[in-house]
């Protein structure tokens, strides 16, 4: 009776051991599904490919600025003008105007201490 419960119980933990792979596969394979489709986005025809500049002055594209308003925001943030706070942000869905695509100007704006007071996304000319 005891070898049987045995057995059942390496069975059991055997069958319990591969699913916990099939579940850690899938979600690799969810996460590489997630940022395939970003660097695609990112690389889409027609979308120029910014590289930062000297300073604190870079170019972003569209994509680029849209991952980086996608979840919580570390700083406040301003958009053409628009100003956003990172404590009253919920995603893009509480922007009260959507960015307009195309390149963007991203610069960080500092207090007299050096902090980091918010950051500016300005339409590239």
């Amino acid at each position: 009776m005891d070898t049987i419960i045995s057995q059942m119980f390496h069975a059991i933990s055997a069958i319990m051991f591969c699913v916990a792979i099939t579940i850690l596969f899938t979600a690799v394979d969810i996460s590489s599904d997630i940022l395939t489709t970003a660097t695609q986005l990112n690389q889409k025809e027609g979308v120029e490919q910014y590289v930062p500049s000297a300073g604190d002055v870079s170019l972003i594209s569209f994509a680029e600025l849209i991952m980086s308003l996608d979840g919580e925001l570390e700083y406040d943030v301003e958009i053409d003008g628009s100003y956003v706070s990172k404590d009253g942000y919920y995603g893009l869905e509480s922007l009260l105007v959507m960015p307009i695509p195309g390149g963007y100007q991203k610069s960080y704006v500092y207090d007299d201490n050096g902090r980091i007071l918010y950051i500016r996304y300005h339409k590239e000319e």
